[in-house]
C-alpha cells in the first residue's frame, strides 16, 4: 500500500514540476526558471538534512554531489 502511495505522489510531484516549470519558463526565461528551480530544491535539502540530523559528509562526496548538480543543471 504505501508504494503505491509514493508512486501517486511521485508522479503528481514530477506532473507538477513540469507544468509549473512550463509556466515559469514563458515568464522568465528558460534559463533563470532552471536557476530558481536549482536553487530553491538545495535549499529544501539543506533544510531537510538539517531537520533530519544527517552527519556530516566527507568533502569528496559532497564535491561529487556539487559536480553531478551542475551536470544535472546544464542538461536542463
Amino acid at each position: 500500500m504505501i508504494s503505491i502511495l509514493f508512486g501517486l505522489f511521485s508522479a503528481l510531484s514530477w506532473g507538477g514540476g513540469d507544468f509549473v516549470g512550463g509556466l515559469a519558463s514563458r515568464k522568465t526565461g528558460a534559463y533563470r526558471a532552471v536557476f530558481y528551480g536549482e536553487v530553491f530544491g538545495l535549499l529544501l535539502l539543506l533544510g531537510a538534512a538539517i531537520f533530519m540530523h544527517e552527519p556530516a559528509l566527507a568533502w569528496s562526496k559532497i564535491l561529487l554531489a556539487g559536480a553531478a548538480g551542475a551536470i544535472g543543471s546544464t542538461g536542463l
